[in-house]
């Protein structure tokens, strides 16, 4: 299993580097590090954006703000967090084959992001910026390599061929970034038929398919 280190060494690596950095939280001391620990944070809730990789999605049963923003039958929750897309809204009680899909906004209120909806009581499918590299799999680990590539050519290679790197690598990224978002989407339906050959239908009130 990849960690934050192993990446960005990876990334270093592709850009002719040494690539012997130890740590960049916190920086080691080396101009590399001090790149890296800026930009890794930023390529990777990038990537985490792109596609609702499995194994960042969680399920949370959100909680209800005591004032509501708006006045009639309108609730208000509190995002998690930890939630960097918001992947759909569902109402308790209702079976997967129904889905349960209830409408809602994502507004700010009082300095936070907030879910307003009709329904009394909902739960969250979104994805979580709060995902250890270790579980990341490794045709994720290597479009992450290639984009923090692509982010780390400006400040380490000067004039255009810094310029031409990056760009070059941001192509190499998004071929590896389709190539994760397949294996992922694989390993997703692999993982879907089993529940459904083997496990009762239900994500009900933190069943078969329960969330916190």
């Amino acid at each position: 299993m990849a960690t934050e280190v192993d990446i960005c060494n990876v990334a270093l690596a592709r850009l002719g580097d040494e690539a012997t950095l130890t740590s960049i939280d916190p920086p080691e001391g080396s101009a590399q590090a001090d790149h890296c620990a800026r930009f890794y944070p930023i390529c990777k809730d990038k990537i985490l954006r792109e596609y609702p990789w499995s194994f960042a999605v969680k399920r949370k049963t959100p909680a209800e703000l005591l004032t509501e923003p708006l006045g009639g039958d309108e609730h208000a929750f509190m995002l998690p967090t930890d939630c960097l897309n918001l992947l759909s809204v569902h109402i308790p009680g209702e079976s997967r084959s129904r889905c349960g899909l209830t409408e809602y906004t994502v507004e700010n209120f009082q300095n936070a992001r907030v879910i307003i909806c009709r329904e009394p009581s909902i739960w969250l499918r979104y994805v979580s910026d709060e995902v250890p590299s270790q579980a990341f799999p490794t045709d994720f680990c290597d479009a992450l390599s290639w984009l923090l590539a692509s982010y780390l050519a400006g400040p380490m290679i000067a004039g255009s061929s810094g310029a031409t790197m990056a760009a070059n690598y941001m192509k190499l990224y998004e071929e590896a970034l389709g190539k994760a978002m397949q294996a992922d989407a694989r390993n997703n339906n692999r993982r879907s038929h089993a529940r459904t050959v083997f496990m009762p239908d239900t994500d009900q009130d933190g069943g078969v398919y329960g969330f916190n």
